[in-house]
């Protein structure tokens, strides 16, 4: 396996874009609760095919009034509250 040699200056410009431009963003989407109760998970597991996870976030979208997700998963193309672009 091949190391990348990263040099102080590089290391400091990564973490200064991690500080700056990716944690407010990670902070946004950690925040976002959800109050599902086990049967609204597994109904909508039912009703859309979906995996436990998917079917969680599909409920965070809709809770939130999400209406479009970024995704390579064709699975969310069957909720309709979500346009998959």
């Amino acid at each position: 396996m091949h190391k990348a040699v990263v040099s102080e200056e590089g290391e400091e410009r990564v973490l200064d874009l991690i500080t700056s431009d990716v944690n407010p963003l990670l902070v946004i989407f950690m925040t976002l609760s959800l109050d599902a109760q086990p049967d609204e998970v597994i109904q909508i597991m039912s009703d859309y095919g979906l995996m436990p996870s998917d079917a969680l976030i599909a409920l965070t979208c809709k809770k939130y009034g999400i209406e479009s997700t970024a995704t390579l998963d064709k699975d969310f193309e069957r909720v309709p509250w979500l346009k998959v672009v």
